[in-house]
């Protein structure tokens, strides 16, 4: 039996190297960042349904003492045994607050299926969880290692069926937010199996000085390179360069295929009165004989979808290359924007699996209007 021997790297190289040497894409300066400290931190895929669970990392980059305000958001359809409907099988839209707090420079972890609770000691019973271990051996002494470090609060678990997304919201001592810029995050999503694993970093959305102006109303409306507004404002265009979906993995050969999954969470978002935002995006798909494609989909709080089932121009069969570069966009003006994230499994035909997550290049800002009549706006559910 062949088993999977190829590393992230020679992956994406293959990806890089075919795509690059077609396309060319402008070096224009995007607001989000998944390199520098931010005052929202976007973590568009968390799952825990089906046996996976998933580890988030959030650090306080700074020498201050940091608060956030976080939320799940539970993005299970209402019937997950049928097909979405943004009528009769919407999203569940289910939030879950919770708050953290950072002493300078501390990071922390948590597992989203068991949150983490407050114990300053770290003790616990043997067996009651896999991070619980004697140490040293034979000392009768029991530690869960995944409690170890700096508490920073009571982080509640998730239900055994939640699929959706994490955001936080750096505030002060108060919960109002304040544009620190203090945050990094990552993600970690493990498969039932607990062999396979693929790590993205947290969406991050820096902030002015202007940040919580508005109180728990959050303004995406500052330009790039500018510091008239509130937040960043979200990405104008999200560029994904994969392979085509089905196509034959390049190392592996015949029997292989690779599967792309692209998740998307609205920038835009209401935890006050828990109305889920719809948009509505286009996909302009290049191949690698810049012959072009398009397709559309809409996104109703948060969506999670194989390439292949938005349209059969993502297949290998009707792009007729290995590699393509899409280009997503927001339809109309009126739509905000998106935070997207892609998960890449190859596939060797004898039921070995690898995974890669995906974070995203953009471009541009989704702001219109000299007066910022229109801009994304994330509002946040009253002080707890």
């Amino acid at each position: 039996m062949r088993t999977l021997k190829w590393s992230a790297f020679l992956r994406h190289a293959v990806v890089g190297a075919a795509v690059a040497s077609l396309f060319w894409a402008s070096a224009a300066q995007a607001d989000v960042t998944t390199e520098n400290g931010a005052s929202i931190l976007v973590f568009p895929k968390v799952r825990v349904a089906d046996g996976y669970n998933t580890v988030i990392q959030i650090t306080n980059i700074s020498n201050d003492l940091v608060f956030a305000r976080c939320f799940y958001v539970n993005a299970q359809l209402q019937n997950p045994n049928i097909p979405e409907h943004p009528i009769l099988n919407p999203p569940l839209w289910l939030e879950t607050d919770f708050n953290i707090r950072l002493t300078r420079q501390q990071p922390t972890q948590w597992e989203v299926s068991r949150g983490r609770g407050v114990n300053p000691f770290d003790v616990c019973s043997s067996g009651s969880s896999p991070t619980c271990l004697e140490v040293p051996p034979g000392s009768g002494n029991f530690v869960d290692l995944a409690g170890l470090g700096i508490d920073p609060g009571a982080i509640p678990p998730v239900p055994s069926d939640f699929i959706g997304e994490l955001k936080c919201v750096e505030v002060d001592a108060s919960g109002t937010p304040i544009g620190g810029n203090h945050l990094k995050g990552e993600a970690t999503i493990i498969s039932p199996n607990g062999f396979d694993v693929a790590k993205y970093n947290a969406v991050g959305i820096r902030a002015t000085g202007m940040a919580g102006a508005a109180g728990n109303d959050l303004w995406l409306n500052n330009r790039t390179g500018e510091s008239s507004g509130m937040y960043d404002a979200c990405p104008e265009v999200t560029i994904i360069n994969h392979f085509a979906d089905g196509a034959e993995n390049p190392i592996l050969g015949e029997g292989s295929e690779i599967v792309s999954e692209l998740t998307v969470v609205p920038c835009s978002q209401d935890f006050e009165n828990q109305i889920p935002t719809t948009v509505t995006l286009q996909f302009r798909i290049y191949n690698e004989f810049e012959s072009v494609f398009s397709a559309s989909t809409s996104v109703t709080c948060w969506k999670e979808v194989r390439l292949g089932d938005i349209a059969n121009v993502f297949t290998a069969q009707v792009l007729g290359t290995t590699v393509a570069q899409t280009f997503m966009t927001p339809a109309d003006i009126g739509d905000g924007g998106v935070i997207a994230v892609l998960e890449e499994t190859h596939l060797d035909g004898f039921e070995n699996s690898q995974t890669a997550a995906i974070n995203l290049h953009t471009e541009g800002d989704r702001f219109f209007g000299p007066t910022g009549e229109d801009f994304d706006r994330i509002l946040l559910s009253g002080l707890f």
